[in-house]
């Protein structure tokens, strides 16, 4: 679906405040200086991470919210996002992780209405948005968030175990959430490897684990 990365309707709904969560100094940086270049009278603000229990505070009704997703903050930013009421208007979700499911997320886990879309989009949205013109709304395609909450085939099972491996849970420990033996969980976990394209090619010297680790960080898209 396209839509406008700021503005949905018209030039008149354009929010006067922007608050940017979860982003580095850097990349938050980056992006004042782009959105403030297509409408100075914007008012952009970045908030650090131990901000963001009362970043909503500061928030009016037409606030537009940008929250970057990322392994290293999903929980925060999950949580800050969770203090939005009804009548703010809902989030723009960026991600640049390929699945946000191996995170443990899903689409409820965010507010009623919340768009997505990648990292690359969202610099790519506001580069053509013209406020002056709507008819340059249609500038940026917003995900439905389908596409961002992957289970890549797994089960649910197989994603809570994928999940508490890479958390470093024992077999012990994910037997008692999984409703398993410890034998049951050696087998499941060899099952997931294969599901995952996780494959032992010298077993006496690989260790599943560390292979299943490295494999989660490929499909997140961060190695």
């Amino acid at each position: 679906m396209k839509t406008a990365i700021i503005n949905e309707e018209q030039s008149s709904l354009t929010p006067t405040h922007i608050a940017l969560l979860g982003f580095d100094s850097i990349h938050s940086a980056g992006l004042i200086s782009l959105i403030s270049s297509k409408d100075t009278t914007l008012h952009i603000e970045s908030f650090s991470q131990n901000e963001l229990p009362s970043f909503s505070l500061s928030l009016g009704d037409q606030s537009q919210v940008i929250a970057y997703i990322a392994k290293h903050n999903f929980k925060e930013i999950v949580h800050a996002l969770s203090l939005l009421t009804s009548e703010q208007r809902p989030p723009l979700i960026v991600t640049n992780l390929h699945s946000l499911a191996l995170l443990g997320l899903n689409q409820s886990d965010f507010p009623t209405g919340s768009r997505f879309l990648r990292g690359a989009d969202l610099v790519e949205g506001i580069t053509q948005w013209d406020h002056t013109n709507s008819q340059e709304c249609d500038s940026v395609s917003i995900a439905d968030g389908s596409d961002l909450f992957s289970r890549l085939g797994l089960s649910g099972d197989q994603l809570r175990l994928f999940i508490r491996i890479v958390q470093g849970d024992t077999n012990a420990e994910i037997a008692k959430v999984l409703v398993l033996s410890e034998k049951g969980v050696e087998s499941a976990i060899k099952r997931l490897a294969i599901k995952v394209d996780c494959v032992r090619t010298a077993p006496e010297q690989q260790n599943l684990r560390v292979l299943l680790g490295r494999r989660y960080a490929q499909l997140l898209g961060i190695l």
